[in-house]
């Protein structure tokens, strides 16, 4: 809930319109994204991604992206 609260903050106006948190498990947090270029956006930026969020108090492994055209 951490997560869905900063949302905006974490990722950007732009980027949280076209994707959202979709589920945090053993250390590993999915991301849905609903275009292929945005996606690529998001792995290229993962690493920074990562870094903002462990800086809230989250524990992360790993950041998976998934393309979810439903959102």
């Amino acid at each position: 809930s951490k997560i869905n609260e900063s949302w905006k903050q974490l990722i950007g106006i732009e980027l949280s319109k076209e994707c959202k948190p979709l589920k945090f498990e053993n250390g590993i947090f999915t991301i849905a994204v609903n275009n292929p270029q945005w996606r690529q956006a998001l792995i290229y930026n993962k690493h920074r991604l990562k870094e903002r969020i462990k800086k809230i108090g989250i524990p992360l492994n790993e950041i998976k992206i998934i393309q979810n055209y439903e959102i």
